[in-house]
């Protein structure tokens, strides 16, 4: 519905909150930003609680139908200035425009449950991920190369930190991502990444993880038609616990002199090798 109308300074100052992740755990809501994440945003939503945007994204002949989309779903829609749009996305990148959504969770033993009767599933864990970028650039990985489901361990970034969001471009509109720990609805109630991938063991799933030492080649692997394949902390890699429920480490072959691989750019090369296979 087309609410449009000036923002209040308490509005403005509410939504400027949301760039705190107490807020946004408290409020249950996150901004999405920029025109390409709008669009998945609304290709998925079907409500929106807040739609800002400059007087100069409203003219952007390229994204009037995404304007109109986004309008069309907001409870209330209002202009802002360049200035005002900067408060709430704390970013020079937002291309005049930004949504607030509400934050959406997912049960583990849900998307289990629909992966059941399937004869290949494949599911993304990342074990301690601290870096917004990775997190964010992995799930638009898992999304490109057609995961099911993405888990996000505890003591990893917030899945809704901005920076997350923005990194990836829409794809957290197109999959599961089951952020741990997960209490209210599930049963037994999940808290440790070690439980979610008990969980993904007695559902048929085989358990591999990406380590720099590991014997294991990932051209060599022949690949579960149920896979999970998880990636740990930056620096620590993988955590021992995490190590000891494995049933497979793996490891891609190094032809360079780099010390290492982005946590990201690791995770997109696994991936490509299980679906290229």
């Amino acid at each position: 519905m087309d609410t449009t109308r000036q923002i209040s300074k308490s509005q403005l100052k509410f939504l400027k909150t949301l760039s705190q992740k107490k807020h946004r755990a408290e409020e249950k809501l996150f901004v999405v930003e920029g025109w390409r994440s709008i669009e998945e945003a609304c290709g998925t939503l079907q409500r929106i609680p807040v739609f800002v945007y400059t007087a100069h994204a409203k003219e952007n002949a390229q994204f009037a139908t995404v304007f109109a989309s986004a309008v069309k779903r907001a409870d209330a829609s209002y202009e802002v200035t360049e200035r005002e749009l900067s408060a709430i996305t704390e970013t020079v990148t937002a291309q005049g425009a930004a949504l607030i959504a509400e934050q959406y969770s997912y049960l583990l033993s849900g998307e289990l449950n629909a992966m059941r009767s399937r004869a290949a599933g494949l599911i993304v864990a990342l074990d301690r991920i601290s870096e917004p970028g990775n997190v964010g650039t992995i799930i638009r990985s898992a999304d490109w190369f057609g995961a099911d489901a993405v888990i996000l361990s505890e003591g990893s970034v917030e899945l809704y930190n901005p920076k997350v969001v923005r990194s990836t471009m829409g794809s957290l509109f197109h999959l599961p991502v089951i952020e741990l720990p997960i209490e209210s609805g599930a049963q037994p109630p999940l808290r440790t990444l070690v439980q979610a991938l008990t969980a993904c063991r007695d559902a048929g799933f085989t358990l591999y993880g990406a380590d720099v030492n590991a014997a294991a080649d990932i051209r060599t692997i022949q690949w579960a038609a149920k896979s999970v394949i998880v990636f740990g902390n930056e620096a620590h890699g993988l955590a021992p616990d995490v190590i000891a429920l494995l049933d497979e480490c793996v490891m891609i072959p190094k032809f360079g002199k780099a010390e290492s691989l982005n946590a990201a750019a690791a995770a997109a090369v696994i991936l490509a090798a299980v679906r290229l296979r």
